[in-house]
C-alpha cells in the first residue's frame, strides 16, 4: 500500500528547508519531537526506515553498479530489513538490550548481498551504544553514530570511499547529536549531501550517472524513521529523491555499465560456526580466493559474503571442526549479461515464475534466487488474489505458479480470479520441490526449454519428512505414504529416509529444518547422514516450514 503526507494541499506540498514535509514545520527556533526516545519509538523509526527502503526497492534496483552491476541492491536490503521488521511486529520491544538481540540475531538470519551485510553491520553498531540504556538521548545517540561506522567498517574487508561508509563517515563527524525532529531531519539533508558526491569519488558511478544504491538506501532509511516519528506515511516518492535526484538520475546512463563479466563471478554467502582462530584463519585464507568479503558476527556464529570463481574451493578450505549451517551460491553472470541487454529485464512474452510456500526461512530462499514472485501461505489469506493483481502489474502474460501439494492448489482454485488468467499450476509437492523447480528456471531462457528443465528437477528430487513422536522419531516419504517405524533416535529416523531415498547417482542432501529446530538435533541429523553417506555433501537450510521437524530431499 502506497500512503501519503495526509491533508496534502498545493501549499502544503511545498517542503521546507530542512526537508521535512511542509505540514510537520515547526514555528523558528523552535524545536519539535522529543529530545529522548523509548525502545518502543525507536522500533517505530526502524519500520519507518524499512518501510521506505521496500518502497524504492526498484530504483536501488536500477542504479545499482557497484561493486557489481547485477541490480539486486534493492532486492537484497527489501529482503535482509523485511526479514528483521517481521520480528519487531511480532516480538514488540520495550527495552534496548532486547532490541538489540532481536535485530543481531534477525541480520544473522536476513543479511543478503554486500548491501544487505554493510547495512546489517550498521544496525548493529547503531544500536550497540543503546544496550543498557532506558531511552536514548543527544548523547547516546552521538556516541550509536560512532559506533555504526566503526561496524561497518569492521564488517568489510576492503573498504571504498564512495560508498555507504562515506556517508556514514560524514554522520559521525558532522551532525549535530539529537533526536528533535529538525535534528534528524538535518542528519537526512548531511547523508543526502555526501550521497550525491559519491559519483566523483567512484568511477564506477560517474561512469554510470548515477550515486551509490547503498548510500541511497541509507538516507531513504534516515528518512522514513522521521516520517513514521513525525506521523507522516511513507510516499510513493522519497521527498529527498524528488528533490535531489531527477528522473534521469535514477537510472543508468546507455553503455555506463561495462560488458564485460564480473572478475569474480559467484556470490557465495555461508553461515559458519566454530572456534574463533579457525574461522580466523579461513578469513585470512578467503581473502586469496575472492573479493568483496564481508562478514557478520553474533555471539558464536558467523555469516559471510563473497565473490569468488572457486566457491567450491573455498568450501573445502572450511576445517572440519567449523560447522556450516547454511551456503547459499548464485551465478552473478546471467544478471550482469541480462541487465547489459537492450531491454533490461525478461521479454514480456516469457513467463512469469511464482512460488507459493509456508514460512520465512523458504520465502527468503526463493527470493534469493530471483523469483519473480513469492506467496507465503501461512501468512497470506488471498493468494491466488494477491498473485493476478501481481500478474497484472507487472505486464507479464504468464505465470507458471509452484505450489506444495494439493491443499496450496486447493487455497488457489477457491478463487475464481485464478481461473480467469493466463496460468499453469504445478503441483511441487512441497516447499523442498518447489525450491528445486525454482533453482531450474531460467528467467532469460524460451518457456519451452524451462519447462523441461523444472520438470526433469521434480523428476530427479525424492524426498520426505522427519516427525517428532511421543515416544520416539519416524519419517514419510513423498506425499500420502504411512509413516515409518519409531526410532528412537532422530538421527537415525532421518539416515533410514534418506536411505529410503537415495540413489548411487546423487550428491547432495538438504535438510530443511521447521519452525523453531534444536540446534543440538540439526546437528545430530548432519552428522547421521554425514558418517552415514560420506561421498554425498549435506547441506542445512532453514525452511520455517510449520508442518514436521524436516523436510529432506535428495538429488
Amino acid at each position: 500500500m502506497i500512503m501519503i503526507f495526509p491533508d496534502r494541499t498545493d501549499s502544503a506540498n511545498e517542503k521546507t528547508g530542512t526537508g521535512m514535509p511542509a505540514s510537520v514545520e515547526s514555528a523558528p527556533g523552535r524545536r519539535t519531537g522529543s529530545s529522548s526516545m523509548d525502545a518502543s519509538r525507536f522500533s517505530r523509526y526502524l519500520l519507518g526506515g524499512f518501510a521506505n527502503i521496500a518502497q524504492h526497492r526498484q530504483t536501488l534496483d536500477a542504479i545499482n553498479v557497484f561493486p557489481v552491476p547485477d541490480g539486486d541492491t534493492g532486492r537484497n536490503l527489501t529482503i535482509t530489513t523485511s526479514g528483521i521488521a517481521a520480528a519487531l511486529r511480532a516480538e514488540e520491544q520495550w527495552e534496548f538490550e532486547g532490541l538489540y538481540r532481536l535485530i543481531a540475531r534477525e541480520a544473522l538470519e536476513s543479511a543478503r548481498g554486500n548491501s544487505g551485510m554493510i547495512f546489517s553491520q550498521f544496525l548493529k553498531g547503531l544500536l550497540r551504544p543503546m544496550t543498557f540504556a532506558e531511552s536514548i538521548d543527544a548523547e547516546v545517540w552521538h556516541r550509536a553514530w560512532g559506533s555504526a561506522r566503526d561496524c561497518a567498517y569492521a564488517g568489510v574487508s576492503r573498504p571504498r570511499s564512495g560508498t555507504i561508509l562515506s556517508l556514514l563517515d560524514r554522520a559521525a563527524e558532522e551532525h549535530e547529536p539529537g533526536l528533535a525532529s529538525e535534528e534528524l531531519s538535518a542528519l537526512v539533508e548531511i547523508c543526502g549531501t555526501c550521497l550525491l558526491d559519491t559519483p566523483s569519488k567512484l568511477p564506477e558511478l560517474k561512469r554510470a550517472g548515477v550515486v551509490d544504491a547503498g548510500g541511497l538506501a541509507l538516507v531513504l532509511f534516515l528518512e522514513g524513521g522521521l516520517l513514521s516519528l513525525v506521523g507522516n506515511g511513507i510516499p510513493g516518492l522519497s521527498p529527498w529523491m524528488e528533490r535531489n535526484l531527477p528522473p534521469e538520475k535514477r537510472k543508468v546512463l546507455p553503455g555506463g555499465i561495462s560488458e564485460e563479466v564480473p572478475e569474480h563471478r559467484f556470490c557465495l554467502e555461508m553461515l559458519l560456526e566454530g572456534p574463533e582462530p579457525l574461522v580466523d584463519d579461513l578469513m585470512l585464507r578467503l581473502k586469496y580466493m575472492g573479493n568483496s568479503i564481508e562478514t557478520l558476527w553474533d555471539d558464536s556464529r558467523v555469516r559471510i559474503h563473497m565473490h569468488t570463481n572457486e566457491p567450491y574451493a573455498v568450501r573445502e578450505t572450511i576445517h572440519a571442526d567449523i560447522k556450516v549451517w547454511r551456503m547459499q551460491l548464485e551465478d552473478m553472470a546471467p544478471r550482469v549479461r541480462g541487465r547489459n541487454a537492450e531491454e533490461g529485464r525478461p521479454p514480456d512474452n516469457l513467463p512469469a515464475v511464482c512460488a507459493l510456500v509456508r514460512g520465512k526461512g523458504f520465502v527468503g530462499v526463493l527470493e534469493s534466487l530471483e523469483i519473480d514472485y513469492v506467496i507465503d501461505l501461512e501468512t497470506n489469506p488471498m493468494p491466488g488474489e494477491t498473485l493476478r493483481r501481481q500478474l497484472h502489474d507487472s505486464g507479464r502474460g504468464k505465470a507458471l505458479v509452484l505450489v506444495p501439494g494439493d491443499d496450496g492448489c486447493d487455497s488457489l482454485e477457491k478463487e475464481t480470479s485464478i481461473a480467469k488468467g493466463d496460468w499453469e499450476v504445478w503441483n511441487a509437492w512441497s516447499e523442498a520441490a518447489v525450491v528445486a523447480a525454482c533453482v531450474a528456471f531460467t528467467p532469460w531462457e524460451t518457456e519451452e526449454l524451462n519447462r523441461v528443465r523444472m520438470a526433469e528437477a521434480l523428476r530427479r528430487l525424492r524426498y520426505g519428512m522427519v516427525l517428532d513422536e511421543a515416544d520416539g522419531f519416524c519419517f514419510r516419504v513423498g506425499v500420502g505414504e504411512e509413516v515409518s517405524k519409531l526410532y528412537p533416535a532422530v538421527g537415525d529416523a532421518a539416515a533410514a529416509l534418506v536411505a529410503a531415498l537415495i540413489d548411487p547417482q546423487d550428491r547432495l542432501i538438504t535438510i530443511y529444518t521447521g519452525v523453531r529446530p534444536i540446534l543440538a538435533q540439526v546437528e545430530e541429523v548432519r552428522s547421521s547422514l554425514s558418517l552415514r553417506f560420506p561421498g554425498v555433501e549435506t547441506e542445512v537450510v532453514y525452511g520455517g516450514q510449520a508442518r514436521g521437524m524436516f523436510q529432506i530431499s535428495v538429488e
